[in-house]
This record gives C-alpha cells, structure tokens and sequence, in this order.
C-alpha cells in the first residue's frame, strides 16, 4: 500500500524547476547572481520560525486526528499515521491526497474502515470550511492583490481570476452536498456528486468523487455522532495547522529573499491561498514542479531570480520533501510495531 520508491518522482521534479530557475538566473545576470546570493538580517529569527511553524503543523493535525478518533489513537499513533499519511500526499497528485492511505493505514491500528474513512471525511470537510471561511476574509481585504499579475501567462488576468473563483465555488458545492449527504440524504449526495462530476470538465475526477460520495455515506452515522465541542476543537487545531503551512513561507522568505519583518503577511496569505488551487488541480504528484513555478509566478516581483529559486527549494523542502523523508523514517518502524503487536 505504501510504495516508497516513488519518493524520487516529486523529488526529481522539484529539484529540476529550481535548476532551471538557477539556470535562468546564470543566463540573465551571470554567475554574480549566484555569488550574490545571501542571507536576510535577522535569518536566526526566519529559521526559528520556518521550524516552530513545521512543528505547529504536525501538532495540529496529531492533535486533530486524536480528537476525532474520540482518543482511540495514542500520541504516537497518531504522529507515526499523519507520517504515513503527509507522505502519501507528497507521493500523489493533489487531488487524490493521502486519504485512502489514512483509511488504511487506521485499520491497521484497530480502528474499523468505517471509523477510519469517518475520520477522513471529517477531516476533508474540516480542510474546506478553513478554504471557504479565508478565502472572502483574506482575498476581499487585498482588494484584487491576491492575484499576481498573469498577463504575460497563457491563461491571462481574467483566467486566473475565474479559475480560482470556479474552485472556491465548486468547493462550496461539495461540502454544502457532502453536509447534507451526512445529514440528511445519501442518495442525494451520491446522485449529485454524479451529475457534477459528469460534466466535461470534470469527468477526469468522476471516479474519485463518486468513491468520496460512497464513503461519505458509509460513515454518516460516524460522523453524526461526533459532539459539537469535538468539531469546534477540530476547526480550532484546522486553524492552527493550514496557518502555520501558510507562515512557512515567511519563515523561509525571512532566510533568503527578504527580511522577515518586511514582509506583508496578509499578502503571503492571499497569494497562498489562490496558489493552492492551482497544486491542487496539478497532475503532478506531491505538486512538485508546479508548486516551484507557481512560486516564482505569484511572488516574482518580491526579489531576483536566483533568490526566488533558492526560496522555492527551502519552501517545498519545508513543507512536501521534509515528509518524503520523514515518510522513510516512519514507515519501518510503524510497520515492525504493528508485527510485534501481531506476534503477542
């Protein structure tokens, strides 16, 4: 189930954007642009920060994980599945995730596949109420800022716009049907996820949606049963964690592009969210290769090219690679305790 071999994949696509990206840079400037290269005042503080928010996302979502497991799952079962469970997302396009991994992976633990697929699905609803609630708060206060100047790309000003507004809309669709498929009508969730997963521009992610649609139901009654103290906790440890995957540029910015404490947050945040939508529709696993181009698209004017590349490699490092091979660390080692478990 879990294929480790195909850590190479990301990990080559992403390195190979950031050498073309030091490729150009050589080409424009010269080699001084690499010489040039060097670290922001106050790059300790950056560090620091870079680490504090990788912890913070990993104890968020440990947390998390324990809440809605009703504590079945110790502290370190749940730091050895979102191991298992970051790894396989950085192995596979954004769009298929790491939850049939999680499910998995869960069942493996002793929970039941309707616990384990309860889990995720309140974990996937959880994920899209923080995307909803930002994107008019953060995307509405920078009053167009968000988006970067694309009109030298192939989709333009207005594509890029209405690209990302179709997603926020579309995941609003999903979660409203996926409330209401828990709450109320399964059939309908499953006929509906048909009917919008049938059209032509969506048929790519029929199959996925509709298995979505079929666990969603399958576990209603898991989900149901969750209080509401358990769900308010959740979106407050959701909150901690997609703040502090987003805070990690900043940290890593602060090291090589610009000091940290000119840095606008607000803007990161904006551009962050408008960015994901587009790693989360690339094909690519783990979004390695968009994830760096898109970087130096939505933050190109913030610094020079050899800057914006060794940016983009701490970046991803930080939040995709650092899983890859914390993936390789977890794995044995869960996998040998779950056979001596077996043996007792």
């Amino acid at each position: 189930m879990i294929d480790t071999k195909k850590l190479w994949i990301p990990l080559a696509l992403g390195v190979a954007v950031v050498g073309w990206m030091l490729a150009s840079a050589v080409r424009e400037t010269g080699w001084d642009a690499l010489r040039a290269a060097e670290l922001q005042s106050g790059w300790g503080w950056a560090l620091g920060l870079t680490v504090l928010t990788i912890l913070a996302r990993v104890g968020a979502n440990m947390a998390r994980l324990r809440l809605i497991s009703g504590g079945r799952l110790r502290w370190r079962q749940a730091g050895e599945l979102i191991g298992i469970w970051e790894f396989s997302s950085a192995i596979t396009p954004g769009i298929v995730g790491g939850g049939a991994v999680g499910v998995w992976a869960m069942t493996r633990e002793g929970l039941s596949a309707g616990r384990g697929t309860s889990i995720v699905v309140a974990t996937a609803l959880l994920d899209q109420a923080f995307f909803l609630v930002a994107v008019p708060i953060v995307i509405g206060s920078l009053q167009g800022a968000a988006f970067p100047d694309a009109s030298g790309w192939m989709i333009g000003n207005g594509g890029l716009q209405s690209m990302f507004w179709l997603a926020w809309a579309l995941t609003m669709v999903i979660t409203l049907a996926t409330v209401v498929g828990i709450t109320s009508g399964p059939r309908l969730l499953h006929r509906s996820v048909s009917w919008l997963f049938g059209w032509r521009l969506l048929t790519r992610w029929h199959r996925k949606a509709v298995k979505f649609a079929i666990d969603t139901t399958s576990s209603a009654s898991e989900i149901r049963r969750l209080p509401l103290r358990i769900w308010l906790k959740a979106a407050g440890w959701t909150l901690v964690s997609w703040l502090a995957r987003f805070a990690t540029l900043a940290g890593v910015m602060g090291l090589v592009l610009a000091p940290l404490r000119s840095l606008d947050g607000t803007l990161l945040l904006g551009r962050q969210l408008v960015l994901w939508v587009i790693m989360l529709v690339s094909p690519t696993p783990g979004s390695s290769g968009v994830a760096e181009w898109g970087l130096n698209g939505f933050f190109g004017e913030m610094g020079g090219p050899t800057a914006l590349a060794l940016t983009a490699l701490g970046w991803r490092t930080a939040t995709s690679f650092i899983f890859l091979v914390g993936g390789l660390l977890v794995v044995p080692g869960w996998q040998k305790r779950l056979a001596r478990a077996q043996e007792k």
